[in-house]
């Protein structure tokens, strides 16, 4: 009985097999990068519905949302996130009174790119029309008021009782992401801390912002693929396309529209997603 050498495969079948695995590596990359996409964008809305909830938390103590800016007892001004720790597990980092050069995840959409920055921040309030702190506006016009400086000679606030007897707080924007937030023991630039309402400018959102300055480019942006996550002053959250009508986020910038003149008819946030 004579046995038989086994055949092993040729090169020629070897290559053939590679080139089939590597080709269907190639076509399921893309799928496998819009599935940790989609992971990422859910898990930012997570936290900006924790943060969120801790603003509606701070409300119930205090009386107010939290200010962008807000004066310390220690006569410091810190930014809003800092004014959330107590709410968010950070009671003693709080009590310490000083913005710690840390990272602290809660604070970080998961898209974010490292920056080098020690303690980054990837989220932003709505701080109104351009130029309100400064001016000392009614709240109207923003969802967050703002001690501004420490003579509080700007200062204002802004609860959600007033917001639900206009445009309601499931209908008025309280958060959303910003790249050029930076970094949040720095509340100097109101432009770094929150998105502007910008009057007679025209809207960019997710274009090129993240080395410009100033008030005029304080716009929604974020490291997602197409848009950006707002979070509204009923802690709820969606997925806003960066190809929105400017006039609906105008519209859900302001918790009094009509006294703002930015109130649509017939318009709803829905059309944020379009």
């Amino acid at each position: 009985m004579s046995t038989g050498t086994k055949r092993g495969f040729t090169i020629t079948e070897l290559l053939v097999v590679i080139t089939i695995i590597g080709v269907l590596v190639a076509l399921s990359l893309p799928a496998l990068n819009a599935g940790f996409m989609t992971v990422r964008r859910f898990q930012c809305q997570k936290k900006q519905k924790e943060l969120a909830t801790a603003c509606t938390a701070y409300e119930a103590k205090r009386n107010e949302l939290p200010k962008l800016r807000k004066v310390m007892a220690n006569g410091s001004l810190a930014q809003w996130s800092f004014t959330l720790f107590p709410y968010l597990q950070e009671m003693e980092t709080y009590k310490k009174g000083s913005m710690p050069s840390r990272t602290f995840s809660f604070l970080v959409c998961p898209s974010t790119p490292p920056s080098g920055v020690p303690d980054p921040i990837s989220y932003v309030g709505n701080a109104g029309k351009s130029g309100t702190s400064a001016k000392g506006c009614d709240p109207s016009v923003s969802s967050m008021g703002d001690d501004n400086d420490t003579n509080k000679t700007n200062a204002y606030s802004v609860d959600s009782g007033f917001i639900s007897k206009h445009d309601g707080v499931g209908n008025t924007l309280l958060l959303t992401e910003s790249v050029r937030a930076k970094k949040f023991s720095d509340p100097s630039a109101e432009w770094t801390q929150g998105v502007i309402w910008p009057m007679g400018r025209s809207e960019r959102f997710n274009q090129n912002l993240e080395t410009k300055g100033g008030l005029g480019n304080a716009r929604p942006s974020s490291y997602h693929q197409g848009g950006f996550v707002f979070a509204f002053c009923d802690s709820s959250t969606i997925f806003a396309s960066e190809n929105m009508n400017p006039a609906i986020f105008h519209n859900i910038m302001t918790p009094f529209g009509e006294k703002c003149g930015q109130n649509i008819p017939g318009a709803t946030r829905e059309e944020l997603t379009d």
